[in-house]
Order: structure tokens, then sequence, then C-alpha cells
């Protein structure tokens, strides 16, 4: 198979300030004309994402979903997925937690808000479930929340990976910790896809802009936006302005120099 396939992060990445913007659609649509494949690598879950790239506008083949933990195809059809051992929600939860704000818990179209007893940061705007609540699910592919800061975030990576590392993995995104099972990056999700698709490494190219996509923008060609954190555009292969700008260096040259700039 000799199309490419353009993975790009949505939030910060294609999405941002609310809005996909109209050089950013265009850009995918060009893309696709010329026969090439376009995916999202997200930490949203497919319900969250697929409303948001349907309402913005944005066609896609591909949403790489969770971190990498969820795969779909653009009729909606699971490809595959990676989920967390079950057994180990509710301490999970806890040592995320720790006694005072809410997690998402996520598997296929759920995506629900579990607050414990305390919840200082309770937002009006989301259904929040008690803690009795994670006996409903019976299996989970993440579980995620936004922190006080940067600093609170590594704080709950860190002693989440000390109780069980054997079992997760962490993405940290500014203050947003994304919880997967062990192994699980937007990298290996990609891996898992192009083998199954049958594409080669170097058909892939990736875009992103903080730190949970740098599994994938070192692993394959990856480029930054320019608003990325330095020390995620230090790794990326270059920087670009946007997805717009990649799309239309990757149509003309057929590759980006490294270090590409906008």
């Amino acid at each position: 198979m000799n199309k490419r396939i353009l993975f790009s992060d949505f939030d910060g990445t294609l999405y941002v300030n609310c809005a996909v913007s109209q050089a950013n659609r265009e850009a995918v649509r060009r893309w696709r004309a010329a026969g090439n494949l376009f995916a999202m690598a997200s930490g949203r879950y497919v319900a969250a994402l697929r409303e948001h790239m349907e309402a913005e506008g944005v066609e896609y083949d591909y949403l790489l979903c969770l971190n990498g933990a969820e795969a779909y195809d653009c009729e909606n059809h699971l490809l595959f997925e990676t989920p967390i051992d079950i057994r180990i929600l509710p301490g999970l939860f806890d040592t995320f937690i720790q006694g005072d704000g809410w997690a998402n818990v996520c598997y296929g179209e759920r995506g629900e808000r579990v607050m414990a007893e305390k919840c200082s940061d309770f937002n009006p705007d989301h259904p929040h479930y008690p803690k009795s609540h994670l006996a409903t699910f019976s299996r989970f592919t993440q579980i995620c929340s936004g922190l006080k800061d940067m600093a609170a975030a590594r704080a709950a990576s860190e002693r989440i990976l000390a109780q069980f590392g054997d079992s997760v993995s962490t993405q940290i995104n500014g203050r947003n910790l994304d919880v997967n099972a062990a192994g699980v990056n937007k990298s290996a999700g990609i891996r898992r896809m192009i083998d199954a698709l049958g594409i080669s490494s170097d058909q892939v190219v990736t875009i992103g802009d903080n730190f949970n996509d740098l599994s994938m923008l070192t692993a394959f060609q990856g480029y930054a936006v320019a608003h990325a954190p330095a020390e995620v555009q230090r790794q990326a292969h270059g920087v670009v302005s946007d997805v717009a700008e990649l799309i239309d260096l990757l149509l003309k040259h057929g590759d980006c120099p490294s270090g590409a700039a906008g």
C-alpha cells in the first residue's frame, strides 16, 4: 500500500481555541482527495471525539482514542481495545483522587465523571456520579482527570505507578493525567493499526502539541505545532504552525524538511 496516513492529535493541534480552522478542515480534505488517509490520535473517548469531528465537518478514516487504547474506523466499528484490569478500578480511583475531586472513567461510548465524597472543583456543567457508580463498569480502558497544575499531575502519576505500575501506564498532558493499561500510548496504538492495515512506518506522519504526543512524534515522522512546549518541539522531527501547513508541505514535497517551521 503506497498511500500515506497522517495521525493528528485533536485538542491543541487540530482543534485550537475551541474550533477547527477552515484552513485545517480544507487541508484534510485535500490530503484525503490525494488518496491519503487521515486519522485522529486523541486522549478523548470515542463518542466525544466523533461528536466534535462531525460538528466541525472534519473528514476522517480512523479514530485512535484514549491514547491508543481503542481504535475505530469511520463507520464506528471497533478495531481493537486494550482494557485495564477491572479489579483495580476502585483502588486506582482512590489513589488517583485521594479523597477530593473527580475522574472520568472511559470505555467505548462511556465517559462518565465519578467524584469522591468531597469534590472541591465540582463543575455543574457535567453530570457527576458517586463512587458507587464504579461498580457499573465491567470493563474500562482509561481513567483520567484534570489536576490543579502539571506538578499535581506528575505527583498523581508517581503515586499511581508506584502502586499499579505493573498494570497501568500514565500520560501527562499539561495539568491533565490519563491512565491506561501498561504499554498503551499513541505510538503503540499507531503501530497496532498500521500493522493491521498493511502500512509501513515510513508512510506514517504524526503531529501533536503536548507530552502525551511524544511517543508518536518520536517513533514516527512527527511534527510539533508552534505553540507546543519547547521540550516537545525539541524532540519532534520538525515544527509547523498548524495541521494545514504540514499537509501542504507533504503534498508539495512528499516530505517535510527536518526543522520545518511556519
